[in-house]
């Protein structure tokens, strides 16, 4: 039987394989890049960018007629590119977080010159051409672990009566697979709920079902606990785009009940995004212009801008583990932002996949008691059925035996 490597993959062909394999590895990792969902705000410069990347690759395409080493040579030379590529990013993102880390320091040590930090000095270019606009219309989402003592006075009366229907019919739940009040609560209909309360309560008219406005907004100054981006007593109010990131984020239990409150924006807000592609998709100006002009403008290449804000945006939106000490550095650099005079920060969530969370500095309120920026429009009661676990064993190390019949 001939050997399938006969011909054009034997010897040359074999290693030209090899060397194709590579680049399309190293390609899905570029491709993994925000880069292509950003097309359409940054064209000129992604078309540019293609055109390098593949020039190599044209010519591969151009050369079939032609010897297998020059097709093996063209074929290393567009590998060696990506390998470049790869090894420069990672270089320049080792420089970042070298820097991340001694700002790290600088900020546990109080240094007095933290303002003038390698870190710092980097980041003002991020601020200076960075826009995002969060505008009114977007909904925000507020999720917090409800308290049963502090329901509202309009749904209190309703959870008693509800509560003591459940006790006294409490033999016919083992029919309808409901495990506690609260798989109970979930299956009456609101019909079932208007006859219980002999259509003397409008059940269409509750609006906080949950926390009322006041819990379900940022908390008083002398129960502000430290964050994320706050420190402790500094006000902050945590949001998210999607009701499932707000959740995630308080990290529930099975069975646990949540209050999930609705906010809606007063104003378009200037926030601080760390998607990168995000905040520069507003800035037409910079866009428009070639690669070389904003290294020109900026002091720094298009590509490392983005690995700067990437670093850092990992930074901050990875889990502490309890350790409200590493806050430290992400406190100071919120802090920073607002002394530029962004409205709030948008990053990506950690504990739910795609999520965004949305900080909002200013959390003032009028003479009436209501915020200036947004309105707590309203809040809704749910269960947390389940919360999956995925693990993996990191020690002890074991052996991996195949065991074959």
């Amino acid at each position: 039987m001939p050997n399938r490597f006969d011909g054009f993959f034997s010897n040359n062909g074999l290693e030209a394989t090899k060397a194709i394999s590579k680049i399309n590895k190293q390609f899905s990792e570029l491709s993994k890049s925000p880069v292509i969902s950003a097309l359409p705000a940054i064209k000129n410069i992604v078309d540019q960018k293609i055109i390098e990347i593949y020039q190599p690759v044209f010519k591969l395409l151009k050369s079939f007629e032609l010897d297998i080493p020059k097709i093996k040579n063209i074929v290393f030379e567009t590998a060696n590119f990506f390998d470049n590529i790869m090894k420069s990013e990672f270089e320049y993102k080792k420089e970042i977080k070298l820097k991340w880390k001694n700002f790290v320091e600088d900020i546990k040590n109080k240094n007095e010159n933290i303002n003038n930090s390698p870190l710092i000095s980097l980041f003002d270019i991020c601020l200076i051409e960075a826009r995002y606009t969060l505008d009114k219309v977007s909904p925000l989402y507020r999720a917090r672990k409800f308290d049963i003592n502090k329901f509202t006075s309009q749904v209190f009366p309703i959870i008693e009566r509800i509560s003591e229907e459940y006790e006294e019919y409490g033999y016919l739940r083992q029919y309808n697979n409901e495990n506690d009040y609260w798989d109970y609560l979930f299956n009456i209909s609101i019909d079932e709920l208007e006859r219980l309360f002999n259509y003397d309560i409008d059940l269409k008219n509750i609006i906080f079902w949950g926390y009322d406005i006041n819990e379900s907004d940022a908390p008083p100054l002398e129960l502000a606990k430290e964050g994320r981006a706050n420190a402790k007593g500094v006000i902050c109010l945590y949001a998210a785009k999607e009701e499932i990131t707000a959740i995630s984020e308080i990290q529930p239990t099975n069975g646990q009940i949540v209050s999930v409150a609705e906010i809606e924006l007063k104003n378009d807000l200037n926030l601080f995004n760390f998607n990168f592609y995000e905040a520069f998709n507003e800035n037409q100006e910079l866009l428009e212009k070639s690669l070389p002009e904003i290294k020109e403008k900026l002091g720094i290449s298009f590509d490392k801008l983005r690995i700067i804000f990437e670093t850092i945006s990992d930074f901050f939106s990875k889990p502490y583990l309890e350790n409200p000490d590493i806050y430290l550095s992400t406190q100071y650099l919120s802090e920073y932002i607002k002394s530029k005079g962004f409205d709030g920060l948008v990053f990506k969530s950690s504990l739910h996949e795609n999520g965004i969370n949305i900080v909002l500095f200013d959390t003032s309120k009028d003479d009436t008691g209501n915020p200036f920026n947004y309105t707590i429009k309203n809040s809704k009661l749910i269960k947390v059925d389940k919360v999956e676990v995925h693990y993996k064993q990191l020690l002890p190390k074991e052996n991996k035996i195949d065991n074959v019949q």
